[in-house]
């Protein structure tokens, strides 16, 4: 498969969106193959699986979870607008981005997020 890539600035798109349009004469493996590869990159390394409240799986960006936080046993992350239950584990959270912080045993933390610390003592 011969691939000619054509590469232009489009300043109409937001600042976090790319369009990638795929065309080819006819539909094939290695054509199917390289579009399945770009939905698994984008949604692998820019998204979270969260359930939401009709136990409904759909992708999050990780840019905008401010937190992921456990409670009774259950996995939970927070954005600006609402909260949803995860099913990783907080370690395995932990490892997905440079910029999620484990701040206790059962709180991570978007450090892109973080505005100011509380430096007081705390018992």
């Amino acid at each position: 498969m011969n691939i000619k890539l054509i590469k232009k600035v489009n300043s109409k798109l937001s600042d976090d969106e790319v369009k990638i349009i795929l065309e080819c004469k006819t539909e094939n493996t290695e054509v199917s193959d390289l579009e399945k590869y770009i939905n698994n990159y984008n949604l692998n390394n820019h998204s979270i699986i969260v359930e939401d409240y009709y136990n409904k799986s759909i992708p999050l960006f990780k840019k905008d979870i401010l937190s992921f936080y456990s409670i009774n046993k259950s996995n939970y992350c927070k954005t600006k607008n609402n909260e949803y239950k995860i099913l990783s584990k907080l370690y395995e959270i932990e490892k997905l981005d440079k910029d999620f912080l484990r701040i206790s045993k059962n709180c991570i933390v978007n450090t892109r997020h973080i505005v100011c610390f509380d430096m007081n003592y705390s018992r």
